[in-house]
């Protein structure tokens, strides 16, 4: 007596004899797979990379008890950068001060505070100078002795004036309709003046002197 068994891995399902091997393994005859019939992808090679795929993936997420990791780009596993996070965001909430009447509290003992008391201003006193350009053009007309801090030329002569220190050094222009202030003087008399075009027409310099 035979016995068969249906193939289901066919369309109609197809009968199939039951045989036993020389050593007593139970065969299919006429089927297509391997011994015990039929065909998968459960092969010890696939099996294998699997568990290699699946440990990779342990490897890469990590375990609870991992560390934390010691820097922010590092070779470290999910698990331990997350960790590194959390101790970090401890950190600064240990640095946050509470709050005071839902308002963050303001430390200004590192900060100059303002105090009472009077001011006593740099410059108290002032007043207006002027001095004219030589007839010869070329030559410097200093202004005249007035003891100060500063001078302001206000050039309104509508010609450029060229100013020096003590009638030498270099001849710094005040172009017409501008002004500049000269600082470091103790004598307004300290400055000369004359016509950047050296031309012979006179003309007033007006200054403010301030000390």
């Amino acid at each position: 007596m035979s016995l068969t068994a249906l193939d289901r891995s066919t369309t109609p399902p197809t009968p199939r004899e039951l045989e036993c091997d020389s050593t007593g393994a139970l065969k299919v005859t006429g089927g297509t797979g391997g011994s015990g019939g039929g065909s998968s992808d459960t092969t010890e090679a696939t099996q294998l990379l699997v568990k290699t795929a699946v440990q990779s993936i342990d490897a890469d997420v990590g375990a609870k008890a991992d560390a934390a990791a010691t820097t922010d780009t590092g070779t470290f596993s999910l698990v331990a950068l997350v960790k590194r996070a959390l101790q970090n965001w401890t950190t600064l909430l240990a640095r946050i001060p509470a709050l005071v009447s839902g308002r963050m509290p303001v430390d200004g003992s590192g900060v100059t505070q303002p105090v009472s008391g009077s001011i006593t201003p740099v410059l108290t006193a002032g007043g207006h100078i002027s001095a004219t350009t030589a007839v010869s053009g070329t030559g410097y007309t200093a202004f005249g002795a007035q003891a100060c801090k500063q001078i302001t030329i206000c050039n309104g002569s509508g010609i450029d004036i060229g100013v020096t220190v003590g009638g030498a050094g270099v001849e710094v222009p005040v172009f017409a309709g501008t002004y500049m202030t000269f600082f470091g003087l103790t004598n307004a008399s300290q400055l000369q003046v004359r016509r950047v075009d050296t031309g012979i027409v006179q003309v007033a310099v007006t200054a403010r002197w301030e000390s």
